[in-house]
């Protein structure tokens, strides 16, 4: 049987042709197994950027052969599924959605799914009663809308004016994040879109995962079932976990996630059941009072690890198996449909 085609479509990939599509080694190699992997569930992994797809339908690509990268030209005529990230503040990006879906390709995560994991302000208007309190500004407003966040009263316990979060609004890997205490400088220009986020002090930790202060706990939902979670704590920044900031990264087997935190995460993914398949994570922090809160959501969870890190290795490992089994059941199912047709 003939494999199934997968178009990967990747924001970190090379917009130009090159020998690799990554600029980064370990990247390359992980991508380079979830490659090779794929011919064992019947399918062919095309990598690109979505800026390398023309109006015609045609885009270049690479894919693996063991650990070498080679290049190649197609169409989107001859791609079943196109595992995406398309965000919905690219135009160049809904311009390939739309091409997408004029050739009867199949998006993964379902596009209603990116869209909320891409937009912050689009992901609090879905769930004001679970993430901090959040409104849109830009570099005109700021200085008034400062103030006024910091003038709120009858807050919630667990949310503070102290400290305000000001961050894209289509933010990619905690890129563009300001920290602003009573005494932190405005900045003078903001390029885009921001918003403006009460901070939620998360300070008591999680005792039962033995986490002392500050956290952000990340869990991977698959179709309704927590799959796969870690903790992501700070190390140089006291308010920033991410890999930016040098956050440490502790993971946990699936029978330590307490069961207020899981019963949580499950109760909110059941706004997301209409779409399916679905493979996202949802970062949350556990409040001063002990509730649950959502930082963000975010979709297409990275395929790569550090070889440095055996234990990163083992969990990509294990996400890259989870969306192989995704992509090989869509498009199997596609092709069962077309024939019946």
């Amino acid at each position: 049987m003939h494999p199934k085609t997968v178009l990967l479509i990747d924001l970190l990939a090379y917009e130009t042709l090159t020998a690799n599509p990554y600029n980064n080694i370990n990247r390359n190699y992980a991508y380079a197994h979830f490659v090779n992997r794929a011919a064992d569930f019947g399918l062919q992994v095309w990598i690109t950027h979505f800026n390398n797809i023309s109006d015609d339908g045609s885009f270049f690509y690479w894919t693996a052969v063991d650990d070498n990268w080679v290049a190649g030209t197609n169409n989107l005529n001859n791609v079943q599924v196109a595992y995406a990230e398309v965000p919905p503040h690219e135009p160049r990006a809904m311009d390939v959605r739309a091409l997408l879906m004029a050739s009867g390709v199949t998006i993964i995560n379902d596009p209603r799914l990116l869209d909320i994991a891409t937009d912050k302000m689009l992901s609090y208007e879905l769930f004001p009663e679970h993430i901090p309190f959040t409104i849109a500004v830009n570099e005109n407003n700021l200085e008034e809308q400062v103030r006024y966040m910091r003038s709120l009263e009858n807050l919630d316990d667990d949310l503070s004016g102290r400290v305000l979060f000001l961050k894209p609004r289509f933010g990619l890997m905690g890129d563009g994040i300001y920290i602003l205490e009573h005494d932190t400088p405005l900045p003078e220009r903001l390029e885009g879109e921001y918003i403006l986020q009460l901070f939620l002090e998360s300070g008591n930790g999680i005792p039962e995962l033995g986490i002392e202060g500050r956290h952000d706990l990340r869990l991977f939902i698959h179709n309704g079932k927590i799959v796969q979670f870690k903790a992501r704590l700070p190390k140089n920044n006291p308010y920033v976990c991410n890999r930016n900031h040098k956050g440490i990264s502790k993971y946990y087997n699936l029978d330590d996630c307490p069961k207020f935190i899981a019963d949580f995460a499950i109760q909110v993914d059941k706004s997301f059941a209409h779409m399916y398949p679905r493979l996202y994570s949802m970062d949350i922090g556990i409040s001063e009072n002990g509730n649950p809160r959502i930082y963000e959501f975010n979709t297409m969870p990275g395929l790569s690890w550090k070889e440095t890190d055996p234990e990163s290795k083992i969990r990509a490992k294990e996400i890259q198996g989870i969306v192989l089994n995704m992509l090989a059941e869509v498009a199997h199912k596609q092709i069962a449909a077309q024939a019946v047709i």
